[in-house]
């Protein structure tokens, strides 16, 4: 089976990243009783190698990947489990911190298919997407005979196809909670917590990233109901800026102060990934990772070993990715009011350009006018765009709002569906030293990146 092969088998099954129709919880839908079947058909891969799970609302990918590079520091063979995906699904899955190749993907989809049949014939209920990706990841993992994993929740935590009963888990992290995905995690931030905190299991260990006062409270109740003592960043474990940002410098690292229970660490240390909301995403990272050495009889990280591990770390796709320069071409998939600020700040310090378009499309089931609020202040134009789902809000109904109740200039704002056409026409507009900003789906990111890819192959 080639890789193109397996990539069409798999597009070929219910994929709810993509999809209009909403993703119920209950048989047929959203849960992880059709994932425990596919898994024990395989001989339960999940269950070969220990883990650690990451969720959370934004900043749960940054965390799987920076506490991923801090057990490669000791020397372990690290796996990952990350999603979405920006450019190729080869992303989601990385096995000793280089993204699986091509055949390694054909291999895991041919071990895994045969298994998705057997259960949709049993039961009537086929697998989703995500469900068979994640069953090749664990098989991937198996094969590998990796000494750990890191595995990122796709949805929510309790009901996610990554939250098996019997996962060796010996950590979970949750990462800052806001609202998103309300239809299926609930309408406050405490019932979103509540679901999140469904990776949490009595005996492992847990730590919680800064987090909102409602979502603070139902986590804490969680913990304390399964007896848990939970590390929290901004108390045992703290990270902090050292210094200013550098500007018009992306790829030059950040420095942070560090605390630890063992108290603070005496030199800064290098953060290649721009943006100060990844203080405390590094902060709870190392949380897990000393949580994994504590379990596992190792001493906790050293400074040298995370410099080492960080200082370097290559890019996340679509989180602050600079496609272009001259002008500035940074695409970031914050798809949330939380994430968008984060963004506009990170924008505000690393770039010192004043003249700035923002290409923007949203599916329609997020806060796109939220988002919005936050970001278009930002540019002096906006090119409101598309990406190919049915899930993506139209891009007239989203300028028509901009220009109408979210008070922008008209004459700045542009509906241009074609994605290639809005980052063409934003690239015009813009002089050498000014900043075109791409957000609001990691699917629009994609598309973005593969408009650049082409405009330069």
């Amino acid at each position: 089976m080639t890789f193109a092969d397996a990539l069409r088998r798999l597009d070929a099954r219910a994929n709810y990243e993509r999809a209009r129709a909403p993703y119920a919880a209950g048989p047929g839908g959203y849960g992880t009783v059709r994932m425990a079947r596919l898994l024990s058909r395989l001989g339960g891969p999940h269950r070969a190698i220990p883990a650690l799970h990451v969720a959370g609302t934004k900043g749960k990918g940054s965390v799987t990947r920076l506490a991923a590079l801090l057990l490669a520091a000791r020397g372990l063979r690290t796996g990952e489990y990350l999603s979405p995906h920006v450019h190729s699904p080869l992303e989601r899955i990385a096995l000793a911190g280089t993204p699986i190749t091509e055949d390694g993907f054909a291999r895991a989809f041919a071990a895994v298919e045969e298994a998705a049949l057997a259960v949709e014939a049993e039961d009537g209920d086929a697998p989703t997407w995500f469900e068979t990706l994640t069953a090749m990841a664990f098989c991937a993992f198996r094969e590998a005979r990796l000494d750990a994993v890191v595995l990122e929740v796709g949805l929510g935590g309790r009901l996610d196809a990554t939250n098996l009963p019997d996962l060796p888990a010996l950590a979970a992290g949750i990462a800052p909670v806001s609202l998103d995905h309300q239809d299926l995690l609930g309408h406050t931030l405490g019932a979103i917590a509540g679901e999140k905190a469904g990776i949490l299991r009595p005996g492992a260990a847990a730590a919680f990233g800064p987090q909102p006062p409602e979502a603070a409270q139902a986590l804490e109740t969680r913990a304390a109901a399964l007896g848990i003592a939970p590390e929290r960043v901004g108390r045992g474990y703290d990270a902090r800026l050292a210094a200013p940002p550098p500007v018009d410098q992306p790829e030059a690292p950040q420095h942070l102060r560090i605390r630890t229970p063992g108290g603070a660490w005496p030199d800064p240390v290098p953060l290649s990934w721009p943006g100060r909301h990844q203080a405390g995403n590094a902060a709870l990272a190392l949380a897990l990772a000393d949580a994994f050495f504590a379990i596992t009889g190792r001493p906790p990280m050293t400074p040298r070993e995370a410099a080492r591990a960080w200082g370097a770390a290559p890019p996340l796709p679509g989180r602050l990715e600079v496609l272009g320069r001259r002008p500035w071409v940074v695409a970031d998939g914050a798809h949330n009011p939380a994430s968008a600020a984060a963004l506009a700040r990170t924008v505000q310090e690393r770039f010192s350009a004043a003249r700035r378009t923002l290409v923007f499309a949203s599916a329609r089931d997020k806060d796109w006018r939220g988002m919005l609020d936050t970001l278009a202040p930002l540019a002096e134009r906006g090119i409101l765009s598309a990406f190919p789902s049915p899930r993506c809000q139209e891009a007239a109904t989203v300028a028509a709002w901009l220009a109408g109740e979210g008070g922008f200039p008209a004459e700045g704002i542009e509906a241009i569906p074609d994605p290639g056409q809005a980052l063409a026409r934003a690239l015009a507009l813009m002089p050498p030293e000014g900043l075109v900003l791409v957000t609001g789906s990691f699917m629009l990111v994609g598309e973005a990146g593969r408009k650049m890819d082409n405009s330069v192959s």
